[in-house]
């Protein structure tokens, strides 16, 4: 039985965002359960074989970097997406991730 599929070792984000948020990536525990969450998220990603999906995991991955007040590693999650759009030429993903962005780095 795959991760995905066994609940018991399936990492949630949530679980992700709480562990970052009470320790930090920087503690080995929580780095360990962000890699695993991020390995599982991988595989899915994968699976679909799209470029949304690629691009959407980025975001999320800047958006847990950013609920721990990591926002160098947010904008750079944020330009691996807003490269990826771009080479996909999908506009409207292009303009929100640039909106994005200047937000994060103002």
């Amino acid at each position: 039985m795959s991760e995905a599929k066994d609940p018991k070792n399936f990492v949630h984000l949530g679980d992700v965002f709480k562990i970052a948020r009470d320790v930090g990536l920087e503690d080995q525990r929580a780095l360990q359960v962000y890699r695993k969450w991020l390995v599982q998220q991988q595989a899915r990603v994968e699976k679909a074989d799209t470029p949304l999906a690629r691009i959407k995991l980025e975001i999320t991955c800047a958006e847990v970097y950013l609920e721990i007040d990591m926002p160098e590693e947010a904008v750079e999650c944020f330009k691996d997406a807003l490269y990826q759009a771009k080479q996909e030429r999908l506009a409207s993903v292009t303009l929100d991730l640039e909106r994005a962005l200047q937000t994060v780095a103002s």
